[in-house]
Protein backbone atom coordinates (compact mmCIF):
# COMPACT_ATOMS: atom_id res chain seq x y z
CA UNK A 1 0.00 0.00 0.00
CA UNK A 2 3.19 1.97 0.69
CA UNK A 3 4.70 1.33 -2.33
CA UNK A 4 1.20 2.27 -4.11
CA UNK A 5 1.12 5.55 -2.83
CA UNK A 6 4.35 6.49 -3.27
CA UNK A 7 4.14 5.71 -6.88
CA UNK A 8 1.36 8.65 -7.16
CA UNK A 9 3.82 10.44 -5.14
CA UNK A 10 6.82 10.02 -7.42
CA UNK A 11 4.84 10.74 -10.59
CA UNK A 12 3.02 14.06 -9.21
CA UNK A 13 6.91 15.14 -8.36
CA UNK A 14 7.58 14.58 -11.80
CA UNK A 15 4.58 16.41 -13.43
CA UNK A 16 5.14 19.37 -10.73
CA UNK A 17 3.10 18.40 -8.24
CA UNK A 18 3.81 19.29 -4.29
CA UNK A 19 2.78 16.16 -2.20
CA UNK A 20 2.11 17.67 1.03
CA UNK A 21 0.94 14.25 2.60
CA UNK A 22 0.92 10.45 2.49
CA UNK A 23 -1.77 8.69 4.48
CA UNK A 24 -2.12 5.19 4.75
CA UNK A 25 -4.72 3.44 6.64
CA UNK A 26 -6.57 0.25 7.04
CA UNK A 27 -9.05 1.02 4.25
CA UNK A 28 -6.31 2.00 1.82
CA UNK A 29 -4.11 5.60 1.15
CA UNK A 30 -4.20 8.96 0.23
CA UNK A 31 -1.97 11.29 -1.32
CA UNK A 32 -2.92 15.36 -1.09
CA UNK A 33 -1.00 17.25 -3.87
CA UNK A 34 -1.31 20.76 -5.83
CA UNK A 35 -0.87 20.41 -9.14
CA UNK A 36 -1.38 22.16 -12.40
CA UNK A 37 -5.10 21.57 -13.72
CA UNK A 38 -3.73 18.71 -16.41
CA UNK A 39 -6.08 15.82 -17.28
CA UNK A 40 -2.61 14.15 -18.80
CA UNK A 41 -0.57 14.97 -15.64
CA UNK A 42 -4.09 13.43 -13.80
CA UNK A 43 -3.90 10.69 -15.64
CA UNK A 44 -0.37 9.62 -15.11
CA UNK A 45 -0.40 10.15 -11.76
CA UNK A 46 -3.79 7.97 -11.21
CA UNK A 47 -2.10 5.30 -12.60
CA UNK A 48 0.83 5.35 -11.17
CA UNK A 49 -0.20 3.86 -7.88
CA UNK A 50 -1.88 0.37 -9.99
CA UNK A 51 1.23 -0.08 -12.01
CA UNK A 52 3.27 -0.16 -8.75
CA UNK A 53 1.17 -2.88 -7.61
CA UNK A 54 1.52 -4.85 -11.16
CA UNK A 55 5.29 -4.46 -11.01
CA UNK A 56 5.47 -5.91 -7.30
CA UNK A 57 3.31 -8.65 -8.74
CA UNK A 58 5.69 -9.81 -11.38
CA UNK A 59 8.16 -10.52 -8.73
CA UNK A 60 6.50 -12.76 -6.98
CA UNK A 61 5.02 -14.44 -10.36
CA UNK A 62 8.25 -15.23 -11.31
CA UNK A 63 8.65 -17.20 -8.33
CA UNK A 64 5.54 -19.09 -8.14
CA UNK A 65 6.13 -19.88 -11.81
CA UNK A 66 9.94 -20.99 -10.64
CA UNK A 67 10.13 -22.50 -7.21
CA UNK A 68 5.96 -23.70 -6.25
CA UNK A 69 4.77 -27.05 -6.69
CA UNK A 70 2.37 -28.02 -9.79
CA UNK A 71 -0.78 -27.72 -7.58
CA UNK A 72 -0.02 -23.64 -8.02
CA UNK A 73 -0.51 -21.56 -11.09
CA UNK A 74 -0.29 -18.40 -11.80
CA UNK A 75 -3.82 -18.37 -13.83
CA UNK A 76 -5.11 -19.81 -10.53
CA UNK A 77 -4.21 -17.08 -8.59
CA UNK A 78 -5.45 -14.58 -10.76
CA UNK A 79 -8.89 -14.65 -9.71
CA UNK A 80 -9.47 -11.57 -6.85
CA UNK A 81 -12.29 -12.72 -5.01
CA UNK A 82 -11.36 -16.51 -4.73
CA UNK A 83 -8.23 -17.98 -6.22
CA UNK A 84 -7.29 -21.04 -6.71
CA UNK A 85 -4.07 -23.38 -5.85
CA UNK A 86 -2.91 -21.01 -3.11
CA UNK A 87 -0.71 -22.93 -0.66
CA UNK A 88 -2.71 -21.06 2.59
CA UNK A 89 -3.04 -23.29 5.79
CA UNK A 90 0.36 -25.50 4.61
CA UNK A 91 2.64 -23.98 6.34
CA UNK A 92 4.81 -20.89 5.84
CA UNK A 93 6.88 -21.53 2.27
CA UNK A 94 8.39 -19.26 -0.14
CA UNK A 95 6.55 -20.58 -2.51
CA UNK A 96 3.60 -19.58 -0.03
CA UNK A 97 5.03 -16.38 0.40
CA UNK A 98 5.20 -15.32 -3.32
CA UNK A 99 1.78 -16.81 -3.91
CA UNK A 100 0.08 -14.97 -1.67
CA UNK A 101 2.79 -11.72 -2.31
CA UNK A 102 1.42 -12.13 -6.07
CA UNK A 103 -2.40 -12.39 -5.37
CA UNK A 104 -2.53 -8.97 -2.97
CA UNK A 105 -0.89 -6.86 -5.52
CA UNK A 106 -2.50 -8.57 -8.51
CA UNK A 107 -5.85 -7.82 -6.39
CA UNK A 108 -4.88 -4.55 -5.48
CA UNK A 109 -3.93 -3.55 -9.45
CA UNK A 110 -7.33 -4.38 -10.46
CA UNK A 111 -9.67 -2.85 -7.60
CA UNK A 112 -8.01 0.24 -8.11
CA UNK A 113 -8.45 -0.12 -11.83
CA UNK A 114 -12.39 0.01 -10.52
CA UNK A 115 -13.74 2.98 -12.44
CA UNK A 116 -15.19 4.43 -9.81
CA UNK A 117 -14.45 7.17 -6.78
CA UNK A 118 -12.61 7.19 -4.70
CA UNK A 119 -10.40 4.63 -6.82
CA UNK A 120 -7.69 5.51 -9.17
CA UNK A 121 -9.61 4.63 -11.92
CA UNK A 122 -12.55 6.79 -11.13
CA UNK A 123 -10.22 9.16 -11.36
CA UNK A 124 -8.36 8.26 -14.37
CA UNK A 125 -11.64 7.68 -16.14
CA UNK A 126 -12.95 11.20 -15.16
CA UNK A 127 -9.52 12.79 -16.51
CA UNK A 128 -10.01 10.84 -19.89
CA UNK A 129 -13.40 12.18 -20.07
CA UNK A 130 -11.90 15.79 -19.73
CA UNK A 131 -9.75 15.34 -22.53
CA UNK A 132 -12.19 14.22 -24.78
CA UNK A 133 -14.74 16.68 -23.52
CA UNK A 134 -12.90 19.04 -22.29
CA UNK A 135 -16.17 21.55 -22.59
CA UNK A 136 -17.66 19.60 -19.51
CA UNK A 137 -14.86 20.96 -17.09
CA UNK A 138 -13.72 18.85 -13.98
CA UNK A 139 -17.57 19.12 -12.12
CA UNK A 140 -19.47 17.55 -15.03
CA UNK A 141 -16.91 15.14 -15.67
CA UNK A 142 -16.83 14.34 -12.43
CA UNK A 143 -20.47 14.65 -12.10
CA UNK A 144 -20.43 12.18 -15.19
CA UNK A 145 -18.33 9.49 -13.44
CA UNK A 146 -20.08 9.43 -10.24
CA UNK A 147 -23.47 8.15 -12.19
CA UNK A 148 -21.46 5.80 -14.49
CA UNK A 149 -19.72 4.48 -10.91
CA UNK A 150 -23.54 3.84 -9.44
CA UNK A 151 -24.45 2.16 -12.47
CA UNK A 152 -21.66 -0.20 -12.40
CA UNK A 153 -22.16 -0.56 -8.48
CA UNK A 154 -25.54 -1.40 -9.09
CA UNK A 155 -24.36 -4.07 -12.13
CA UNK A 156 -21.62 -5.50 -9.63
CA UNK A 157 -24.94 -6.15 -7.15
CA UNK A 158 -26.92 -7.97 -9.58
CA UNK A 159 -23.76 -10.09 -10.67
CA UNK A 160 -22.84 -11.23 -6.88
CA UNK A 161 -26.50 -11.45 -6.14
CA UNK A 162 -26.74 -13.59 -9.21
CA UNK A 163 -23.31 -15.55 -8.65
CA UNK A 164 -23.39 -15.98 -4.58
CA UNK A 165 -23.43 -19.93 -4.29
CA UNK A 166 -22.73 -20.37 -0.60
CA UNK A 167 -22.62 -18.59 2.89
CA UNK A 168 -19.60 -17.89 4.39
CA UNK A 169 -18.67 -19.79 7.61
CA UNK A 170 -17.09 -16.20 9.44
CA UNK A 171 -15.58 -13.33 8.23
CA UNK A 172 -12.47 -15.22 6.25
CA UNK A 173 -12.96 -16.08 2.85
CA UNK A 174 -13.51 -20.33 3.04
CA UNK A 175 -10.31 -20.98 0.70
CA UNK A 176 -8.34 -18.79 3.26
CA UNK A 177 -8.75 -21.21 5.88
CA UNK A 178 -7.42 -24.61 6.62
CA UNK A 179 -10.54 -27.03 6.99
CA UNK A 180 -8.41 -30.75 6.55
CA UNK A 181 -6.44 -30.04 10.48
CA UNK A 182 -10.04 -30.79 11.76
Amino acid sequence: LLAHELGHWWMARRHGGQASAIVVGPLGGLNEWELDDDPRSEIAIHAAGPLVNLAIALIPCLAVLRWTNPGISVSGILDPLEPEGLPVGEGVTWGAVAGIAFWINWTLFVVNLFPAYPFDGGRILRATVRLSRPQLGRELSGLLVARLARVAAIGLLITAVLVYSEPLKGPVAPWFIDDSAK
